[in-house]
């Protein structure tokens, strides 16, 4: 992508992508214009059944896989400018954080299956 922006100018990939935002914003509009009509409102009302539907340790629990999910990017983007050459090193960094974060969704959700008996 950079090295597109090199060769047609910086100037001219700003004035595309403002046009491309002014397109996004239309159809964006267009369809919320268009859906109003079809919102079930009375689903919208949040209860008990809606927010949490599988009772509040479900939600807790994803919360929890999910908060390890995002813990790595988070970490790196925190210390991403106390890097020395972070443009080679963070994406390495985030190869690796991918490849260990996989074994440890597996782990939790073992866990999960343990802690529920589910077979």
């Amino acid at each position: 992508m950079c090295t597109i922006v090199n060769i047609i100018g910086l100037q001219s990939s700003a004035r595309v992508q403002n046009i491309m935002v002014i397109f996004l914003l239309i159809a964006s509009g267009i369809f919320i214009f268009c859906g109003l009509p079809e919102v079930h409102w009375e689903t919208l009302a949040p209860t008990m059944e809606n927010v949490m539907p599988n009772g509040a340790r479900s939600f807790f629990a994803g919360a929890v896989v999910l908060s390890f999910a995002c813990g790595g990017a988070h970490f790196i983007a925190e210390n991403g400018d106390d890097i020395e050459k972070a443009y080679s090193i963070i994406p390495k960094v985030i190869i690796m954080f991918i490849l260990h974060r996989d074994k440890q969704v597996i782990f939790n959700i073992l866990l999960l299956f343990a802690d529920y008996n589910i077979t």
